[in-house]
């Protein structure tokens, strides 16, 4: 048996006799973590994550600031797209101009104190009510739902397979849709799935609040 103290980075060497006894620090109000692995094979993210971790155990838990900050939220970009010169098909016009845009998490914890559920571009802080007046560009958007069978088209020209196959299309059999589903719409993707779909398409997914102007008319 081999034994590692993950927190520091380190293998430790065992005082053995009838049971292995195994010495090292915790700082006060710290954390540990050991692992042991039976025979000499470590796993190889292990084995990346010790020097790693290594390093960072240089500095001590007391050493650092006990003042608590809030972690800034960043949202994801998405990329404009070539802008269009008339309707295309499927979709519709939803005109610019200037919303209000007002909505709530569902935290159960936390209250409105300053770090709970989520920040927008235009926040210093993640907070739980939103509330912004905002310039709105008009743009298109998709009329219905992708449909089973415009997503097996992508998936026909682009090969795309995602990173994590759980439960991808978990309602398809064999790589193809129930018959009688070509226009119901696609279930069981990922948002990766439909980020790569929008770029196919030459599309975009929506921000949230170009979703409130669609439901405000």
């Amino acid at each position: 048996m081999h034994f590692y103290d993950l927190w520091h980075g380190v293998e430790l060497p065992p005082v053995t006799g009838t049971e292995a006894t195994l010495s090292f620090e915790i700082e006060r109000r710290g954390y540990g973590a050991i692992l042991a692995v039976d025979g000499n094979a470590l796993p190889e993210k292990v084995g990346a994550l010790l020097p790693r971790m290594c390093e960072r155990a240089k500095t001590r838990l007391a050493d650092l600031s006990a003042q608590w900050k809030c972690l800034p939220q960043k949202i994801v970009d998405i990329p404009r797209t070539v802008p269009a010169k008339e309707i295309p098909e499927g979709m519709v016009l939803v005109r610019g101009g200037k919303y209000r845009f007002k909505v709530s998490g569902v935290e159960i914890e936390g209250g409105n104190g300053p770090g709970v559920d989520f920040q927008y571009p235009w926040e210093d802080l993640p907070r739980q009510h939103h509330d912004k007046e905002m310039d709105v560009q008009g743009f298109y958007i998709d009329k219905y739902p992708v449909t089973n069978a415009q997503f097996k088209r992508f998936l026909d020209a682009s090969g795309y397979k995602p990173k994590d196959e759980h439960n991808f299309l978990k309602n398809w059999q064999s790589g193809a849709y129930p018959q009688g589903w070509d226009r119901k719409p696609v279930t069981w993707v990922s948002l990766e799935d439909a980020r790569a779909y929008a770029v196919w398409a030459g599309k975009r997914l929506p921000h949230e609040w170009e979703l409130a102007v669609c439901g405000s008319g």
